[in-house]
């Protein structure tokens, strides 16, 4: 597997790059990455606590209307007149 993945880098390397340079964009590389995988964790986590105060609000709205709707029919069945 090394010597695939050393051989495509070279492709991209000058031909006078030695191991040490393709080691060194290896690890360059390889903190690129890591850092932009951080970042993402980063916004994922504020986005699932966005979620959850989303969440959380709607669904103390809905039972809120839930329980509105309730009292509206008990109200509206004490002053409807008896079905025939």
């Amino acid at each position: 597997m090394w010597r695939r993945a050393s051989r495509k880098l070279r492709r991209f390397l000058p031909y006078s790059a030695g191991e040490g340079e393709l080691i060194g964009v290896l690890i360059r590389t390889a903190d690129a990455i890591a850092l932009r995988c951080d970042e993402i964790s980063d916004r994922l986590s504020a986005q699932e606590s966005l979620m959850e105060d989303v969440t959380e609000s709607f669904g103390a709205d809905l039972t809120k209307l839930r329980a509105e709707v309730i009292r509206f029919r008990a109200v509206l069945s004490r002053s409807s007149p008896p079905a025939p």
